[in-house]
């Protein structure tokens, strides 16, 4: 295990929280279920909800059949009996939320249309080393935070921020995401991840315009995009 690993699952141990977890389970009893007989049927085996392996299997059946809350009513009911099962913990944290978004409402959306210049091959080389589940985060991501906090300058409004990066706002969903990654990437500290620039600059700079964008740690938008960046070490922890 790297030394980030441990940071990370201290993180996501933290912020999940198991005293909610029968609750939830509980709530989403009809839906399980329907899910459970529609898995069993397809994977053509009998889950064992006692065993880690079998809930992280039809917790990622559901999440990848759209099935969103069942996928992390699964995950939370797997750490009730797996409590230090990393796939499950990152599982229920990657899943525990869409990103949302407090921005002034007179302001008009901000992001310019342009055209994404990746190509859908260097697209989906992002998407298969960073996972699936992280990159359709990160599109809450874009439209919560990015989009509304950042647009109005990195969206083409400012030709010295748009300079920096730029968001690309098109309709081929898959390449602009995997563009808007590629381009704030370079600002994201894999090994200390809340030292990365796109956090540290716009809560700390009361020199300039920045410190309209995230008003301190407490700050939703600033919030979401930590829970973001904590997710990234998909690949890893979501290997079968």
């Amino acid at each position: 295990m790297t030394r980030t690993k441990p940071i990370l699952v201290a993180v996501l141990f933290g912020l999940i929280g198991l005293w909610g977890a029968g609750t939830l389970v509980m709530g989403q009893a009809d839906s399980l279920a329907t899910a459970l007989q529609q898995y069993e049927a397809k994977a053509n085996k009998k889950v064992d909800r006692n065993k880690a392996d079998d809930m992280v299997a039809w917790a990622r059946w559901c999440y990848q059949n759209e099935k969103t809350a069942e996928a992390n009513a699964i995950a939370l009911e797997g750490l009730q009996k797996a409590p230090d099962d990393l796939r499950l913990k990152y599982l229920a944290y990657a899943l525990s939320g869409a990103a949302t978004s407090v921005v002034d409402p007179t302001v008009p959306n901000p992001a310019e249309i342009r055209p994404a210049t990746i190509s859908r091959e260097e697209a989906e080389k992002i998407y298969k080393a960073e996972g699936e589940l992280a990159m359709r985060k990160f599109k809450d991501i874009v439209n919560n935070v990015l989009i509304p906090r950042c647009g109005r300058c990195h969206g083409g409004g400012n030709e010295k921020a748009r300079a920096k990066w730029w968001l690309v706002k098109d309709s081929d969903e898959r390449r602009v995401l995997a563009e808007n990654f590629r381009t704030i990437n370079p600002y994201i500290n894999r090994d200390a991840r809340m030292d990365s620039k796109i956090l540290v600059v716009p809560s700390r700079s009361p020199e300039n315009v920045h410190t309209q964008v995230f008003k301190g740690p407490a700050d939703g938008a600033y919030k979401n995009l930590v829970r973001w960046i904590m997710t990234l070490e998909a690949p890893k922890i979501f290997a079968p």
